[in-house]
């Protein structure tokens, strides 16, 4: 049920987030997307949400989608309650939002980690821009490489806990050999459920990291890189012998 009433914004969010209450059997699907949060504060939504969703076995997909406004602390414990504790929501979507604060997208795995009831089985984070800080004396600076890592130390909890997730999606999301090799791929190797993993357009991804991913994967699925498959690829078809029969 998507939310787009942006003159009666908060009226229409109250009413919706009523039907959830309420498990109404109509509403399978949230979708938090730019029209209406340029209305409402996100984390005051999610909070929201987060309340309506506490007894709800009727919503099984959430998307979070172009966010103009970024998703703060606040925001980001709403989605880890919400995850750690729900056990209906089969596919989770959220693309082209930022994350501002000390958490972001590491709470958001490790909801799912946590959570022994979870069913979500596909999971794709695109284009998450994440604009996190660290602390260093009295200032605060953004430092999205070592954020990030935090972030990937999230979901190999979550590849090393889940039995339900089968689809990860994580591109772009400044994924790179380093967190590739020594930390998702390990997790990797330790799960059983996965089959798909797409970590096309991580541009400081090189072969070295995906090979390792692949390994680790094994033969029981597929790890997508499109721009280094397409590449290869091409190169092959540049390299290939190419005979001519006799008398042609």
């Amino acid at each position: 049920a998507a939310i787009i009433d942006a003159n009666n914004a908060m009226d229409h969010v109250g009413r919706f987030l009523g039907r959830l209450r309420s498990d109404d059997p109509m509403l399978s699907e949230v979708h938090f997307v730019e029209e209406l949060s340029t209305w409402l504060d996100p984390n005051d939504f999610l909070e929201g949400l987060t309340y309506a969703l506490h007894n709800n076995h009727t919503v099984t997909k959430l998307i979070i989608r172009n966010l103009p406004h970024a998703i703060d602390d606040r925001g980001v414990y709403a989605l880890y309650s919400l995850l750690r504790h729900n056990s209906y929501i089969t596919d989770i979507i959220i693309e082209n939002v930022k994350f501002d604060g000390l958490f972001g997208l590491r709470q958001v795995f490790s909801g799912i980690a946590r959570n022994p009831s979870s069913a979500v089985e596909t999971l794709i984070i695109a284009s998450a821009d994440i604009i996190e800080y660290e602390e260093e004396g009295d200032d605060m600076h953004c430092d999205p490489t070592a954020v990030f890592l935090t972030d990937a130390e999230g979901l190999a909890e979550l590849l090393r806990s889940t039995t339900t997730l089968r689809k990860i999606d994580m591109s772009p999301n400044g994924l790179h050999d380093y967190f590739a090799t020594r930390i998702l791929a390990p997790a990797l190797a330790e799960n059983s459920s996965v089959t798909e993993l797409d970590v096309s357009h991580n541009d400081d991804l090189t072969e070295t990291g995906l090979r390792a991913l692949r390994n680790a994967m094994g033969g029981r699925g597929t790890v997508i890189m499109d721009c280094i498959d397409e590449e290869n690829a091409h190169q092959q078809q540049e390299n290939a012998i190419h005979v001519i029969p006799d008398g042609q």
